[in-house]
């Protein structure tokens, strides 16, 4: 199957590690206040985060960020299954 976005692997691989650590609470669905008292940082610091990542990620929201990790999953989840059930692309 096709796929049109960049895998969580290959965006990581992109990131510097505080972008990391945004990027896995935006996931978690976390708003910008939320990551930046978690992480105790300026709602800036992460606002820049995370336009730093959508950038990267060639996406305009978190919620196109989440999507993506979820089609991802689901595409790992039906290889698995590929494999289960003996069948190969």
């Amino acid at each position: 199957m096709e796929q049109n976005f960049i895998t969580s692997k290959e965006l990581i691989s992109k990131l510097v590690p505080s972008q990391i650590r945004v990027y896995e609470l935006l996931l978690k669905g976390k708003s910008t206040k939320e990551i930046a008292d978690e992480l105790i940082i300026s709602k800036t610091t992460v606002s820049t985060h995370k336009l730093n990542i959508y950038r990267i990620a060639e996406v305009s929201s978190q919620l196109e960020l989440m999507a993506n990790k979820m089609q991802e999953l689901e595409n790992e989840i039906r290889a698995l299954e590929g494999i289960a059930y003996g069948q190969t692309e």
